[in-house]
């Protein structure tokens, strides 16, 4: 059993703080989310704590695989990869021989503009901007 008792993560569990395996009244595909997104929330909440040496500075981009991706945006995997080959969202980086994600800070600002109603051709340009920043980042 593992127990959290703190932020977001508490909000995920039940009142007693345990996770049960499956957690009653969780699909499984709910469940799978879960824990696919679990882990970036206990690092969002955690990591800070500890890399004292890394506090205030920019500590690098956080890549989401595409679970969390769907997860945070409420879109479907054909659906990203449509609206990837349509250029109204960013293309993912390759993180192995057969594993890609996005980086969070690019998702962020895509679900941002979507909230703010921007229209497909300001997303494209916000897109394009993401795609020459990743350059300069490195």
């Amino acid at each position: 059993m593992l127990a959290f008792k703190t932020g977001a993560v508490s909000n995920l569990l039940p009142p007693t703080g345990e996770l049960a395996y499956p957690p009653p009244n969780f699909s499984r595909r709910v469940f799978w989310t879960c824990l696919a997104i679990l882990p970036e929330v206990v690092a969002s909440q955690f990591v800070p704590l500890f890399n004292t040496a890394l506090r205030g500075t920019n500590m690098g981009a956080i890549i989401l695989r595409l679970p969390a991706v769907k997860a945070r945006t409420g879109l479907s995997r054909s659906t990203i990869y449509l609206h990837i080959s349509e250029g109204r969202f960013p293309k993912p980086v390759p993180l192995g021989a057969r594993a890609v994600g996005w980086p969070e800070d690019e998702v962020k600002a895509i679900n941002a503009a979507r909230i703010a109603g921007k229209s497909d051709d300001e997303i494209r340009a916000l897109v394009i901007k993401l795609h020459a920043d990743r350059k300069t980042r490195a």
